[in-house]
């Protein structure tokens, strides 16, 4: 609530698209969305253990921002933005091709948790920002690999009937 009215003001004066951030990982280096990995299988999500995750006071506030745009009447211009590292299990401060399965993963079970469990709409989904840089704004990632990941995501969101999410990267 307390970004309510900033963004009423961006969206007053023509702001497009609107960019909602969340990060991971917290200050001190854990994991908000999964502090150890939900199983050994990185094509199955396990609900019961990333349920609770998604639904923590950090990402209750990224989902609140989602829902008071959707009221606003802009859920195709709204790009769900993972910044920061990924968890340590999964290599931390960057993403080896033995871990892309796993940040699909990730990825993809936050965009389903936001618009099947909490019914949220959004239009476009950036997994990673600066995923060239220096590990703190994103994980790196080499070129290949995230060409890669990317495709997996894009076939994941498909399987998940989330077709029409546009990817948005490389940032």
């Amino acid at each position: 609530g307390e970004l309510e009215p900033a963004l009423d003001l961006l969206l007053a004066g023509g702001s497009n698209p609107f960019r909602v951030i969340v990060e991971p990982l917290d200050q001190q280096g854990s994991t908000d969305a999964e502090p150890t990995n939900d199983n050994s299988d990185p094509f199955l999500v396990n609900w019961c253990t990333v349920t609770p995750n998604y639904s923590n006071p950090k990402f209750e506030e990224f989902w609140q921002t989602i829902a008071y745009l959707n009221e606003l009447g802009i859920p195709e211009r709204l790009v769900l933005s993972f910044m920061g590292p990924v968890p340590q299990w999964m290599g931390g401060s960057g993403v080896s091709a033995a871990m892309l399965d796993e940040w699909v993963e990730l990825i993809a079970s936050a965009a389903y948790y936001g618009r099947v469990k909490r019914g949220l709409s959004f239009g476009m989904l950036s997994p990673g920002n600066e995923i060239d840089w220096d590990a703190i704004e994103g994980p790196q990632i080499y070129a290949t690999n995230y060409a890669t990941g990317l495709r997996k995501l894009a076939e994941r969101l498909d399987a998940y009937g989330l077709s029409d999410v546009r990817l948005v990267g490389p940032e």
